[in-house]
């Protein structure tokens, strides 16, 4: 056997081990953690699992508030448009109402004229 085949060999043992060392030294710390600090662990997740529980319900809540005032906001927006809307339309008939009562100051004065050259006549 050539030195750098022995030397892979060595690699491979190695990198088949480690992984099991690794595993397992993992499992022993997780277990050691667990019995120093398990029940404040577990104390720990359940106060997450409520907060986390509170926090998607305030969220849904807020989404529906934010959709009902939205719907709100467009549906006011709407009839502010239909009360301008109104509001231009009269303004326009008492508009050509007093434009059709008005009498043309020109008009009046030549009247006036008239009516003054019949008087001296």
């Amino acid at each position: 056997m050539s030195e750098l085949q022995k030397q892979d060999d060595i690699n491979t043992v190695k990198k088949e081990s480690t992984p099991n060392i690794t595993q397992n030294n993992i499992s022993k710390i997780d277990t050691i953690k667990n019995l120093i600090f398990g029940e404040q662990i577990e104390a720990y997740e359940l106060e997450f699992k409520s907060l986390k529980s509170d926090i998607e319900t305030k969220r849904q809540e807020l989404e529906n508030y934010i959709t009902e005032v939205r719907t709100a906001l467009f549906q006011q927006v709407e009839q502010l448009d239909k009360d301008l809307d109104q509001k231009i339309i009269e303004i326009n008939q008492t508009n050509e109402k007093l434009q059709k009562e008005k009498i043309n100051k020109d008009i009046l004065g030549s009247m006036l004229i008239e009516i003054g050259e019949r008087i001296k006549e």
